[in-house]
């Protein structure tokens, strides 16, 4: 039950985000909060996405195994979605949020390839088993809580065909020093939980990790193969979508945060 009210709250959390400033919620660099974004620039960041990562997935022999399908997890207003859309014959695009859904589909409203899903449980029920090429998650996983995480990770596996290929980033590990006080607050989020009952409107996400050595075990139970563990600046305030790859420990944005490239088997239990 309390797991289910923490993601209750992330979901509710998400939605007010979604109505105040969707754009600015999904890409926080703090020179473009506050409705700073332009559509055709946002979007853009999405485009510049997918060509840095399917250009890394071919480098590391890692590409998808056919460009039928792709799904793209926590898809916001469809920033990635749009840019699978040139790539892929078909896409889905899913998120817990209805109002980010909405926006999506006002927003790509031109594509003819692109269909969007609403999903408020931990599991990917709605989507069909081994039905998608490539399953794509960015700057998404670290906001929902650890358990409902690790579930979703191990959905990417189901809904893959065989030889597919999941790219997801995740953050492993808190970098940042700060004050247990702080931190307390961080998950807290007073202000955050006032604008849930009508006081105010400072709708805030959370931030979390899921050690590395528990996502490898994940993978492994799912019986599928790792391609490749990548340090990324996905949490660094100003990625707008620019992936890099970066040493271990030089994380700006405080959590050190991976992208995780797995295969899953052409035999599959």
């Amino acid at each position: 039950m309390r797991k289910s009210l923490q993601y209750w709250i992330e979901r509710r959390q998400w939605e007010g985000l979604a109505e105040i400033d969707a754009l600015g919620s999904i890409l926080n660099d703090p020179s473009l909060q506050d409705g700073g974004w332009e559509l055709g620039s946002f979007l853009a960041t999405g485009t510049r996405e997918i060509a840095s990562l399917l250009a890394l997935l071919e480098s590391i022999n890692a590409s998808p195994p056919d460009w039928d399908s792709a799904l793209d997890f926590g898809c916001g207003v469809g920033r990635l979605t749009r840019a699978l859309a040139f790539r892929f014959a078909y896409v889905t695009g899913v998120d817990a949020s209805a109002t980010m859904l909405c926006k999506a589909r006002s927003i790509n409203g031109d594509l003819t390839n692109v269909e969007f899903i609403t999903n408020t449980s931990s599991g990917l029920e709605n989507v069909t088993n081994s039905a998608y090429s490539i399953v794509v998650s960015s700057i998404v996983l670290q906001h929902i809580p650890p358990p409902h995480a690790e579930r979703f990770i191990s959905e990417f596996f189901r809904v893959l065909k065989p030889g597919g290929i999941a790219a997801f980033q995740i953050p492993v590990e808190d970098l940042r020093q700060v004050s247990l006080l702080r931190r307390i607050l961080w998950k807290i989020r007073p202000r955050a939980l006032l604008a849930l009952l009508g006081v105010g409107k400072e709708f805030s996400f959370s931030m979390h990790t899921v050690p590395e050595d528990r996502i490898r075990e994940i993978i492994e139970r799912a019986g599928a193969d790792v391609c490749a563990v990548l340090s990324t600046n996905h949490t660094n305030s100003d990625f707008n979508g620019a992936i890099e790859i970066v040493e271990k420990g030089g994380h700006n944005g405080g959590l050190a945060s991976r992208l995780f490239v797995v295969r899953k088997p052409l035999t599959w239990a």
